[in-house]
C-alpha cells in the first residue's frame, strides 16, 4: 500500500477511508460507520445498548470524548440524530456504501468550519455521477446453515435469514456539464431468538410461597394465569424460568439520488436526496 500523505498546511489529525477501503474491505452488515475504527484514536461504545440514549446507530468515542460529542455530517449537512448519536437506523446499520463517495474522521485540532461538537467530527461525501456510465448490483446473504454452533446452544441452531441487496448506476445527462448518481439498497432480516423470563412457579399458583400458604382470591386468579407456566429451572423464591423462541423481523430501505451540474470551470452545484 502506499505510504500515508504528511500534512503539512494544517495540524488536524485525520483519517480518511477512501473507494477502494469501502468496497473491498468485509463489512459484516454493510455498516459504512464500521470503518470509522480504522482511525487510531476511534474506539466503539460497548457498554450501552443500541437505542438507550436516542439513535440505534454505532456510538463513537473519540480520544475519549463522549459519543454525544461526535459531529456526524453528510455533505456538510449535521446528519446526527436528535440527541448526537450517529445516523444509523432501526438495523443499527449506516447503510448506504454504494452511495459514498469517501468520509474522513477528524480527531484533533479541526479548524472552526466544523464546530458544534468537541469531540470530533465524522463528515462523508455523496458520489457523484461522471461522463462515463458505471453501475453495480449486489446481493450479500447471511444464513444459519452458514453459521458455526454456539457452545451454549444444544437444541438446533435458531434461524437466520439476512439478505442485502441493492444497485447504483451514474453517468451523464449532459456530457461535462450535468451528471446523475442513483443507489438503492434493501435489507431483510429474520432472526430466531431465545426470550428467556421469569414467571410464578405452579406452587406460588396455588398460594403455596416460601413464607407459608396463603389463600388466592378468586379476583386475583385471572391475572394470575397471565402469565405462562414455567418450562425451565425453578429459581426458588415462587419463581422460575420461561422460555420461548421468538422471531425478530428488520425491513430497511435505503434509497439516494443526486444531480450535478457543472455551470463553469468555477461555478457549480447539486442536488441531493436520501431516504
Amino acid at each position: 500500500a502506499e505510504a500515508p500523505a504528511i500534512e503539512t498546511t494544517t495540524a488536524a489529525l485525520s483519517g480518511l477511508v477512501n473507494p477502494a477501503q469501502m468496497r473491498d474491505l468485509p463489512l459484516n452488515g454493510r455498516s459504512i460507520d464500521q470503518l470509522a475504527l480504522l482511525t487510531p484514536g476511534v474506539v466503539q461504545e460497548t457498554n450501552v445498548a443500541p437505542g438507550a440514549f436516542g439513535g440505534e446507530g454505532m456510538r463513537l468515542i473519540i480520544n475519549g470524548s463522549r459519543p454525544t460529542h461526535v459531529l456526524y455530517l453528510l455533505d456538510g449537512t449535521v446528519s446526527s440524530d436528535y440527541n448526537m448519536n450517529g445516523p444509523g437506523s432501526a438495523a443499527s446499520a449506516s447503510l448506504g456504501v454504494e452511495a459514498i463517495r469517501e468520509f474522513r474522521v477528524l480527531t484533533h485540532s479541526y479548524s472552526a468550519e466544523y464546530g458544534r461538537a468537541s469531540g470530533g467530527v465524522f463528515s462523508a461525501i455523496t458520489r457523484s455521477g461522471t461522463n462515463d456510465f458505471h453501475g453495480s448490483a449486489y446481493e450479500f446473504v447471511r444464513n444459519n446453515i452458514f453459521d458455526a454452533r454456539n457452545f451454549f446452544n444444544v437444541g438446533a441452531l435458531p434461524p437466520y435469514r439476512r439478505n442485502q441487496f441493492g444497485a447504483s448506476a451514474g453517468g451523464r445527462i449532459l456530457k461535462d456539464r450535468v451528471f446523475f448518481f442513483t443507489n438503492y439498497e434493501g435489507l431483510r432480516t429474520r432472526q430466531g431468538l431465545t426470550v428467556v423470563s421469569f414467571v410464578p412457579d405452579d406452587n406460588a399458583r396455588l398460594g403455596i410461597l416460601p413464607t407459608g400458604t396463603v389463600k388466592v382470591n378468586p379476583a386475583v386468579q385471572p391475572y394470575l394465569n397471565l402469565f405462562p407456566r414455567a418450562n425451565g429451572a425453578n429459581l426458588g423464591g415462587g419463581i422460575a424460568k420461561y422460555s420461548r423462541d421468538a422471531t425478530v423481523a428488520t425491513t430497511e430501505d435505503y434509497s439516494m439520488g443526486r444531480l450535478d451540474f457543472r455551470i463553469s470551470d468555477k461555478d457549480s452545484l447539486y442536488w441531493r436526496f436520501v431516504y
